[in-house]
């Protein structure tokens, strides 16, 4: 293990690299609940929704994968950046989102889609998308532009349970508060050897 000292010159110099805008192809994966009437006979709800270390997960294997910036939200995070749970919210920089979570990373697409399908955590995510319809979509794009890392949300503040663009109005929510860390394990009706890639 580094010193802290050196872990904490590390941790400066990320910052410092990520204050600056940057540009290029990219890689994004979106994450939602299962839907409401999902309602599978022995499976606890908690285990039916996004929750934090679900997105963490993902940002893992994406730095892991040569990531050379990346964003949830629309908001570019840093070495610092702390992702938590709050009721039915996921919050980045003080600022609560609702479903659906969207991560994209700048990057070779070809190594990040692998990192995706490489990551054990996710490989267990994936089964729940087949057996409980939880979203998982990966797209890539042409070029993406991300701002620099601030550690502070976007000016003006954006209101409670921000959706992204794009997304549903009106979905119904699930019940269970996101802020539980119930680990995932395989779901029970899912192949013991399901590892597709998706």
């Amino acid at each position: 293990m580094l010193p802290k000292g050196r872990r904490n010159e590390l941790q400066a110099a990320a910052e410092i690299a990520a204050s600056t805008p940057v540009a290029g192809p990219s890689v994004t994966v979106t994450l939602t609940d299962a839907q409401a009437t999902v309602q599978p006979a022995g499976v606890d709800e908690d285990l039916l929704v996004v929750h934090q270390q679900d997105i963490q997960a993902v940002i893992n294997a994406l730095w892991a994968s040569g990531a050379e910036a990346v964003t949830v939200q629309g908001q570019r995070i840093g070495a610092r950046t702390g992702i938590k749970c709050v009721g039915n919210t996921v919050v980045v920089h003080g600022v609560p989102y609702a479903p659906p979570y969207v991560i994209s990373a700048i990057g070779d697409h070809a190594r990040l889609e692998q990192g995706l399908r490489d990551s054990d955590y996710l490989r267990v995510y994936r089964q729940y998308v087949d057996a409980y319809r939880l979203g998982y979509d990966v797209t890539r794009q042409a070029r993406t532009e991300m701002p620099a890392y601030t550690g502070r949300p976007p000016s003006p503040r954006p209101p409670r349970c921000v959706k992204p663009l794009g997304s549903p109005s009106g979905a119904p929510s699930r019940g269970p508060a996101r802020g539980r860390r119930r680990p995932r394990t395989r779901p029970a009706s899912s192949p013991a050897s399901d590892s597709r890639p998706r």
